[in-house]
């Protein structure tokens, strides 16, 4: 592809890095995502008076990192579906 479209080859490896990085946001975000549900359970069995305040600042955090991995997997859809129309652009331009 490279010598053949080299446009097309740059757009592939660009797109490649949007699914690494995209792919790279979501697992972050998940792992991160278990650390505060595991905070927050930690939180719960305290019996300190300052709690009520950390659980919630935890919840905004989990609310923050499930956007996060959510927009992940979103955007390493679309560069999925764009890897798929670049490989098929460049076997109609080979075959043409």
């Amino acid at each position: 592809m490279e010598e053949q479209q080299p446009l097309l080859a740059d757009a592939y490896r660009e797109t490649l890095a949007l699914r690494l990085n995209a792919s790279r946001l979501a697992g972050n975000a998940r792992r991160d995502l278990l650390l505060v549900e595991r905070r927050i359970s930690r939180a719960r069995y305290l019996n300190a008076p300052d709690t009520a305040v950390l659980i919630e600042e935890l919840n905004r955090d989990r609310t923050r990192l499930e956007q996060l991995k959510q927009e992940g997997s979103s955007r390493r859809a679309e560069a999925e579906a764009r890897l798929q129309m670049i490989e098929a652009a460049a076997s109609r331009g080979a075959s043409w």
